[in-house]
C-alpha cells in the first residue's frame, strides 16, 4: 500500500519504548542507538525514519534491516506490523522510487544548504577542532574539550580515551567479522562518592552502525554505568555552564564555532615555552 506523500504523518510519532518488552534486548538497543542517529541528523525517531525511507525513497526493509540496524528483514517486518505500518511491495517501492526519483538530490541539497547556516551547523557536525588547550590539554574536538571543562568545574576526577575490550557475540558478526574490538571511550569519570561513568560523545553519523554497534556492546559488557552525550545533551549542557566556565579564570573559555582554538589561538592555545 502507497502512503501519499501528504499522509506520511498520520504513520509519525512512533518511539522506540513501545518496543520495550516486545522484541529482543539486541533488536532494542540497534534502535535506541540508531535513534541517537536520526534524531540528531534528521530530528525524528528511528523508527519513522525507516518509515520515510521506505515510503517516499522505494528503499526495501531487505536492504534497510542489515544496512542500518544490522538486524534481519524478518524483524523489521514484524516491528513494521507492530507500529501497524504498511510494507510496500516490490512493485509500489518502484513506482515510489521512480515517483520522487529527485528525492535524494533535494536533501542532499537542503543538508549543504543547511550546514551553511550558522545557526544549525551543529546539527550536523561536532567540530573536530584537535590541539593543545592552555587549560585542558590535548582534545579532538571543541566538545572533548568543553566537556573536560564541565566536569573540572564540577570537581570530578576524569581520564581520557581509556580502551576497552569488547567480546562480539553472533549476533554482531557481519557488522565486526571478529571475535573481539577495542573501543576507546572519550571519557571516564568518577564522581564525590567515587562512582564511575562512562562518557561517549555521539560525535557523528558518520561513524555508521559501527561505532553505535560498539556503544551497544560497551552498555551491555560494561558493569558501569554508559552516557552517551547526543547534541540535546550537550546543549544542555552549554546552558548549564557555559556562562560560568566563561568567567572562571581557571579556563580559557567555553568554546563555539566562532570562538575557538582555530579561531582565537591566542586565547586558546598554551603560550610558547609554556
Amino acid at each position: 500500500m502507497i502512503v501519499p506523500a501528504e499522509e506520511i504523518g498520520k504513520y509519525l510519532g512512533k518511539s522506540v519504548s513501545e518496543l520495550e518488552g516486545k522484541v529482543e534486548k539486541r533488536t532494542l538497543g540497534a534502535f535506541s542507538w540508531y535513534g541517537v542517529y536520526t534524531q540528531r541528523e534528521f530530528g525524528r525517531t528511528a523508527i519513522d525514519h525507516l518509515f520515510i525511507l521506505h515510503h517516499l525513497e522505494g528503499r526495501s526493509l531487505t536492504q534497510m534491516a542489515p544496512e542500518e540496524l544490522g538486524i534481519s528483514v524478518t524483524t523489521l517486518s514484524k516491528i513494521f506490523a507492530k507500529y501497524g505500518l504498511p510494507i510496500l511491495s516490490r512493485g509500489e517501492r518502484s513506482r515510489r522510487a521512480w515517483e520522487d526519483r529527485n528525492i535524494n538530490q533535494r536533501h542532499a541539497d537542503s543538508i549543504r544548504k543547511a550546514r551553511l547556516d550558522p545557526e544549525k551547523i551543529s546539527k550536523y557536525h561536532v567540530r573536530a577542532i584537535s590541539g593543545e588547550r592552555a587549560d585542558m590539554g590535548y582534545a579532538s574536538s571543541m566538545w572533548e574539550a568543553n566537556l573536560a571543562r564541565v566536569f573540572a568545574y564540577c570537581g570530578r576526577q576524569f581520564t581520557r580515551g581509556s580502551v576497552f575490550r569488547l567480546q562480539i557475540p553472533e549476533g554482531y558478526r557481519s557488522i565486526f567479522n571478529s571475535d573481539v574490538t577495542d573501543m576507546a571511550v572519550d571519557f571516564v569519570v568518577q564522581d564525590s562518592r567515587n562512582r564511575t561513568t562512562l562518557y561517549e560523545i555521539a560525535a557523528s553519523p558518520l561513524e555508521g552502525k559501527v561505532g553505535y554497534a560498539k556503544l551497544e556492546l560497551l552498555a551491555q559488557q560494561q558493569p558501569l554505568r554508559v552516557v552517551v552525550i547526543t547534541g540535546k545533551m550537550y546543549r544542555r549542557l552549554k546552558r548549564r555552564f557555559e556562562k560560568a566556565i566563561n568567567s572562571t579564570p581557571s579556563f580559557a573559555g567555553w568554546e563555539t564555532y566562532k570562538d575557538n582554538l582555530k579561531t582565537n589561538p591566542d586565547k586558546y592555545a598554551p603560550r610558547r615555552g609554556e
